[in-house]
């Protein structure tokens, strides 16, 4: 695995260097990758959310072609992270399969990574 780039040098860098560092840490960890989709998930409206879909077009959120499958994955994640740890029956919310579809899907919100992170001074996404 290559070395994931920090929160701060995300934040730091310019527009399109971040996006890059982005899309390095989604393609290549696990954790950046689960934080992503809710990242995403939930700059998506409550209706959306609701209905695992997309119904304006605000330039936030999933897009039409991703928002039934990632919805979907976000909301797996968040039982999975609200089942004790000593409770979980596996070690990662998702399977490999998903991961990899999840890894392809979410580069292209790489911009809107960079954008959230850009504008909180809160290690939102801490490597």
């Amino acid at each position: 695995m290559s070395t994931v780039h920090s929160a701060t040098a995300i934040r730091t860098a310019n527009f399109a260097d971040a996006k890059i560092m982005v899309r390095e840490n989604l393609l290549n960890n696990n954790q950046w990758l689960i934080r992503g989709v809710l990242a995403i998930f939930a700059r998506q409206t409550n209706d959306e959310q609701d209905a695992e879909g997309t119904k304006y077009d605000n330039k936030m959120g999933f897009n039409s072609s991703d928002a039934e499958i990632l919805s979907s994955y976000a909301k797996q994640i968040k039982r999975w992270l609200d089942t004790p740890e000593h409770s979980r029956r596996y070690p990662c919310p998702l399977s490999v399969a998903q991961l990899a579809l999840a890894r392809r899907k979410m580069a292209k919100y790489s911009g809107q990574l960079v954008r959230i992170a850009q504008a909180t001074q809160e290690p939102a996404m801490a490597a």
